[in-house]
């Protein structure tokens, strides 16, 4: 009886870490935290519920995460985000960010709008350009 107790309590401690650490693998590979990447930066006016975290998309495809967010001065904030390795070879430098929403209510995201296929690739470290649409705060 005592036997059956431990062979019982092994297996739901294995059975445990083994759920945890798929949990984890999933959630970490959801916001790019395994595999390679790179980082881009844009500098906004104003970013407006943006959060580190949010996604970042490419032709409404998620491509990588927000990493950091830092204002530089009163009206310039800079938006680090990491993007996934093999999405390299499709985003141009003279490609634009813009913020949008995940839906009518979702959380903030980046919009990545293609440039066009004449300028160089983006490499780890560039700055693309930012478009500064009207905010619905502003309207």
């Amino acid at each position: 009886m005592e036997q059956f107790k431990s062979i019982r309590l092994g297996l739901f401690v294995i059975i445990g870490t083994l759920f945890l650490v798929t949990a984890l693998y999933f959630i970490g590979n959801n916001q790019n935290m395994f595999g390679s990447k790179f980082s881009v930066h844009a500098v906004f006016r104003n970013v407006s519920g943006l959060q580190k975290g949010n996604n970042i998309r490419f032709s409404g495809i998620n491509i990588g995460t927000v990493k950091s967010i830092r204002m530089t001065s009163d009206t310039s904030v800079v938006v680090s985000f990491i993007i996934r390795e093999e999405m390299n070879q499709f985003i141009h430098q003279n490609a634009i960010a813009s913020l949008g929403t995940d839906g009518l209510l979702g959380n903030r995201i980046i919009n990545i709008i293609p440039g066009n296929g004449k300028a160089r690739l983006i490499r780890d470290g560039d700055t693309l350009q930012v478009y500064h649409g009207i905010d619905e705060d502003e309207m």
